[in-house]
């Protein structure tokens, strides 16, 4: 079973006589100035782009026509976070945030990772964007000597000096950070670096891909280099173990070795398409457990923008767009074909989002076999084992 909820009840079922409003998760760009590890923009822990990923970001005229100010009016929220990509990678992102902050009253908040821009950039971003309610929150993930470990490539001089420019301009920001083995030492400086810097909270966050599921076993993470090579190992904190779960019965030998082997076979050919499947005793399992939509967790409906203007239904949905990228959910990649039904720039936002639902909320409730997206029972299937259900994110406030 489900919540009844759907993304056309914005249109249909207003709220007390006023149509509800809706939120936007915006893939601003599919660049990137960082090569963190887990990513999905590269080939298995290696900081080598994947070349199938289709790179693209959003026009600021494009952006215009898809979200004029009478479309607006019913914009709770834009939050600029993507899949591939920094959002700052945008070249036009502060034109689109000066459109935003002056056409309508959402909230708007930008996640990156801080080191890419100019000065010009961040004074214009910290003009539009300087309340709880319109921020930017940097992904930070430890201290000078560790970030990084994560945040590959990322200077953290132009961190720091992002940051200061961002505030100075009259900016308000958040940190997250991601902890890790590595870095769970160094919270409490952290803190105090955060304050020093103007920062308003930080949100202690878990790093998902340490949880086996089925195992219920922590996994370390080889970090890898351009050659396939070992470079460092990502783990699980002791912060953030679960009850139930212990290390894995696999030794850190046995992971590499089966890392490697994939991925430097891959390395060798990488325009050969692979893919990505799952146990049948698995798929029984997360079709069994009842589906609560992320992206309706609140009263406002969300869903997923991509560059090119393809919606999706949330974030966890979205790579099925890259044709290219290995998937173990083909038959939702199937359902959503036609992508020209889901796009603004061939359709109208409230026919999109009845597609939606004909495609994947109305099948929540029938089997697999009969259209129910395997993405939906694995990432929002409430069961006992599922880490991504579980409340994940606390807020310290400085």
């Amino acid at each position: 079973m489900h919540t009844s909820r759907r993304w056309s009840d914005l249109y249909d079922k207003p709220l007390n006589n006023v149509r509800r409003k809706f939120k936007v998760h915006v893939e601003a760009s599919t660049r990137c100035n960082s090569r963190c590890p887990l990513c999905p923009r590269f080939i298995d822990l290696t900081p080598v782009t994947n070349p199938s990923l289709v790179l693209d970001e959003i026009k600021f005229d494009r952006f215009k026509l898809w979200f004029t100010p009478s479309i607006l009016k019913d914009a709770h929220s834009f939050h600029f976070c993507g899949n591939f990509g920094d959002p700052t990678a945008c070249i036009e992102l502060d034109k689109i945030v000066e459109y935003l902050a002056e056409n309508s009253s959402s909230k708007i908040i930008i996640r990156t990772n801080g080191g890419a821009r100019n000065v010009k950039f961040w004074q214009t971003l910290g003009k539009h964007l300087n309340s709880p309610d319109r921020n930017v929150v940097f992904s930070v993930d430890g201290l000078e000597d560790t970030n990084h470990l994560y945040r590959r490539e990322v200077k953290w001089n132009n961190i720091i000096k992002n940051i200061e420019t961002f505030v100075a301009a009259g900016g308000y920001c958040e940190q997250d950070f991601l902890v890790f083995k590595h870095n769970e030492h160094q919270i409490e400086e952290a803190k105090a670096l955060a304050s020093k810097l103007g920062i308003k909270k930080i949100n202690i966050k878990t790093a998902f891909g340490f949880d086996w599921e089925s195992d219920k076993a922590y996994v370390p993470v080889p970090v890898l280099d351009k050659n396939g090579d070992l470079t460092h190992w990502l783990e699980k904190p002791d912060l953030h173990k679960r009850p139930g779960y212990s290390d894995s019965k696999f030794t850190k030998e046995y992971l590499l070795e089966t890392h490697q082997t994939s991925t430097k076979a891959f390395l060798a050919n990488p325009e050969v398409p692979r893919e990505d499947s799952i146990t049948a005793e698995f798929a029984n399992q997360i079709e069994r457990s009842t589906i609560r939509c992320i992206a309706h967790s609140d009263p406002y409906p969300e869903f997923y923008l991509n560059p090119d203007g393809t919606l999706a239904p949330c974030c966890h949905m979205a790579f099925l767009k890259q044709a290219k990228l290995p998937t173990d959910d083909h038959h939702t990649k199937e359902n959503l074909k036609p992508y020209t039904d889901l796009n603004l720039n061939h359709n109208s936002l409230e026919s999109i989002l009845k597609v939606l639902d004909s495609k994947i909320a109305d099948k929540w409730n029938v089997s697999h076999k009969e259209g129910r997206s395997i993405t939906c029972s694995k990432t929002c299937g409430v069961r006992e084992t599922n880490v991504r259900t579980e409340k994940n994110l606390t807020g310290i406030k400085l």
